[in-house]
């Protein structure tokens, strides 16, 4: 590596380094306190708390990395050109291509790095992280009761206000207590006592409450007029499930979501929806031929499996590493396009449907797999275990979008049950092909947008010499709140089918990148120094041109 690469290179670490421990340290306390209400009041271990906290880094790392990317090539480029070291290579014949470069080549191993990140580490990280939340939220919280205020004990089910309460002791004594009870949603009761105890039962779990002289008071909701009263001595209600201790359960892989599977899983399972998308499309098809709509079409065959960015990258990394998937896990020398094992499968209960149209429609019933426990001779489990997986989810899609045959029963418009139900059922399709596909999209975007930063920054800060932190701030906030809206913003309407998931995830990087391009090409006319190159004087020459162009004009009106 040249004397020069390596110099620049050397300007890019100082500002990375504080850069990301910044924003990092930023979004993490902000999650973190939108994630506080999980963690208040529960009596949860240090232990626990600290691996939600190290679950919840690598969320934020994703994002901040490429920010942390472009305000380093800023900050670096706007120093040397405000030192006038730029200057001073260009006068050396050192062209300014050849400072630009290294920072590209690093952000291209910025973005190889990310995506590596994004593929392995971060899915394991939300799976273990939606695991623990799950069981934190499982953990009833520590029982703190204040006075004059009505406390909830069990939500959604009791609620308890007392005037004065004494907590000295392991029995608590209570004054003026109310207890609201609104665990049967056929009658709500309130309860009135002078006075009352309050403990934990011996099993930890349930509240013992015993209430003396007082009365109780229901009202049915199918008789709102009419009201029970019952006056009491002495009574003795138990509250169960109040607390609970922290729990902590194995993760289920097969409860994975989108956002928790590696790349290559979710081109699987990306094969497997569009396979029952096209059988949806077909049933569609079926439901509205004129004059046959009772006719069904041959079935067809799994679908050959989508060519695109994750397939390369799952051939590209089966070629060069020689595993059948990006995951630790399957060691095997398969193919990750292996063909699918047989299954059988056991008939359960058909679930139902909630429209739009506020009308429900009864799915077909559903089948769940039971992959054969033997192991073919020759297979190493791994290989067994995401053949099966495959299977099950190759097996489920077909079942849940295979044709039926119900009434032709009008429903509104002039559609018939079968129409309606092949259309919704042809959009949810729809809709579970895209989901996979843009999150495909949304690992290899942000893990580009590290390379595209590099591309965009150096420009902008060369033409701004004096800028400095200013520039840095002024062109970092912008762009951050750009890129990540157009992303989000592209995810939310790719989800509902307005937009195609590649344009949605690679349309704000295709505008940088394309801005970035005009600017670098633009590079060698821009010329700056510490006396001049501001932003105002480069306001000022625009102003002068514009106002050059404009002259003749009025000298011929």
């Amino acid at each position: 590596m040249k004397i020069i690469s390596r110099y620049v290179l050397k300007e890019h670490v100082g500002p990375l380094t504080f850069a990301f421990t910044a924003l990092t340290s930023l979004m993490l306390l902000n999650f973190i306190s939108r994630q506080l209400s999980q963690l208040v009041g529960k009596g949860l271990p240090w232990g626990v708390i600290g691996h939600f906290l190290a679950l919840s880094v690598p969320f934020v790392v994703a994002l901040t990395v490429p920010m942390s990317v472009l305000v380093a090539v800023l900050y670096a480029f706007s120093r040397l050109a405000a030192e006038n070291e730029v200057t001073a290579m260009k006068a050396s014949g050192v062209s300014p291509w050849s400072l630009v470069a290294p920072a590209i080549w690093g952000g291209l191993v910025m973005s190889l790095l990310l995506l590596a990140f994004n593929d392995q580490i971060l899915p394991r990280a939300n799976h273990e992280l939606k695991t623990l939340q799950e069981d934190i939220s499982q953990t009833k919280p520590t029982l703190l009761l204040k006075e004059q205020v009505i406390n909830s004990i069990a939500e959604g089910k009791f609620y308890l206000k007392a005037g004065k309460i004494d907590r000295t002791g392991e029995v608590g004594r209570l004054t003026e207590v109310v207890i609201y009870d609104l665990a049967n949603p056929m009658r709500r009761r309130t309860i009135y006592a002078d006075s009352g105890h309050i403990a934990f039962a011996p099993n930890r779990v349930d509240l013992d409450l015993k209430l003396f002289h007082g009365q109780m008071q229901e009202v049915t909701t199918d008789k709102p007029s009419e009201l029970d009263r019952l006056f009491f001595n002495q009574n003795r209600i138990r509250i169960r499930d109040v607390g609970r201790d922290f729990k902590k359960t194995e993760s289920d892989p097969m409860s994975k979501g989108d956002r928790e599977m590696t790349i290559c899983e979710m081109q699987t399972r990306l094969w497997s929806a569009e396979t029952a998308y096209l059988v949806a499309e077909r049933d569609f098809k079926d439901a509205n031929k004129p004059g046959n709509a009772d006719a069904v079409s041959a079935p067809t065959g799994r679908a050959p499996e989508p060519h695109g960015i994750g397939w390369a990258y799952c051939t590209a990394v089966e070629k060069i590493f020689g595993v059948a998937e990006a995951h630790a896990a399957n060691l095997g020398n398969a193919g990750l396009h292996a063909a699918q094992d047989t299954v059988k499968p056991k008939p359960v209960a058909p679930e139902s449907l909630r429209v739009d149209t506020g009308r429900t429609m009864v799915l077909p019933p559903v089948t769940s797999p039971q992959p054969a426990p033997a192991i073919a001779a020759g297979q190493s489990p791994a290989d067994s275990l995401r053949k099966e997986q495959e299977a099950i989810a190759a097996a489920a899609a077909a079942a849940l979008m295979r044709p039926t045959r119900p009434a032709d029963v009008p429903i509104g418009g002039g559609l018939n049950s079968r129409q309606t139900e092949a259309k919704i059922r042809l959009e949810f399709a729809q809709r579970a092909r895209d989901r996979f596909e843009i999150e495909i999209h949304k690992k290899f975007s942000l893990a580009a947008a590290c390379l595209i930063f590099c591309i965009l920054a150096p420009p902008l800060a060369l033409r701004f010499p004096r800028g400095g932190v200013g520039l840095v701030i002024g062109v970092s906030l912008p762009v951050f709140a750009l890129y990540y809206v157009g992303l989000i913003g592209g995810e939310a309407v790719a989800n509902k089918g307005y937009l195609d998931p590649f344009w949605a995830m690679w349309g704000t990087n295709v505008v940088l990148t394309l801005v970035g391009l005009v600017m670098l090409l633009r590079m060698d006319r821009d010329a700056g120094s510490t006396r001049g190159g501001g932003f105002r004087e480069w306001l000022d020459e625009r102003r002068a041109r514009r106002e050059f162009r404009r002259a003749p004009v009025r000298g011929m009106t």
